[in-house]
């Protein structure tokens, strides 16, 4: 997905990811266990911790799925994909002037 659109949307609109949608046809389950979708879920639960906690809700839905996701669940991982592939080169700057030397911070604790 290198070469991806990003988009501006976290979550697909009205997108409901249900049990139901996981596969119960042992041809399709065997498709899908190529899928990476174990491996990129522990991923993005990563970087939700670290980096992006706007995308924690998302994650944590698509968690639920992870013994038997269905190719709607691999959808809906992918589009989170989209998502961040739109944040590449945003970033929080904590500045009080346009020096970029300090970083200030300030508490109510004494030193």
């Amino acid at each position: 997905m290198h070469d991806c659109n990003p988009v501006s949307m976290l979550m697909e609109e009205n997108i409901k990811l249900t049990v139901q949608m996981c596969l119960v046809n042992t041809e399709k389950r065997a498709q899908m266990a190529k899928v990476p979708y174990h491996e990129l879920i522990g991923k993005l639960i990563h970087l939700a911790v670290a980096t992006c906690p706007d995308v924690s809700y998302m994650i944590g839905v698509l968690c639920h799925f992870v013994e038997n996701p269905g190719l709607e669940h691999w959808g809906a991982t992918k589009h989170v994909l989209l998502y961040l592939k739109g944040l590449i080169g945003l970033k929080l700057i904590y500045s009080h002037s346009s020096c970029n030397d300090h970083f200030i911070t300030y508490s109510d604790e004494e030193p």
